[in-house]
């Protein structure tokens, strides 16, 4: 079997001028766990994954991140996709640490 046989032949990608709130509604719009973000031309200059997402919303606080992804996208708090986005990075966030004790 080959990768073709079982790949998604309907590609959805974000333009690399989109928001990040903007890749996160076409992750959850689509079921997709990652996207190939496309220059003006079309063209493929890289991936955006879930864990690219979670990683960045870890390295800033979180309410700041919500605030931020909300703005960038020119919308009124609270989105609930930015807000559940957000709980769900939050949560595997936490399975993700080290356990202590």
């Amino acid at each position: 079997m080959r990768a073709r046989n079982v790949m998604t032949s309907e590609i959805v990608a974000a333009a690399s001028s989109a928001t990040l709130l903007e890749a996160v509604r076409e992750l959850v719009n689509t079921n997709a766990s990652a996207l190939p973000v496309v220059d003006g031309g079309n063209q493929l200059i890289g991936l955006i994954s879930e864990i690219d997402i979670i990683r960045h919303l870890l390295s800033i606080d979180n309410e700041a991140a919500l605030f931020r992804l909300q703005f960038e996208a020119g919308m009124p708090m609270p989105d609930p996709i930015a807000k559940a986005f957000l709980e769900y990075a939050t949560a595997s966030a936490s399975m993700l640490s080290p356990r202590r004790g």
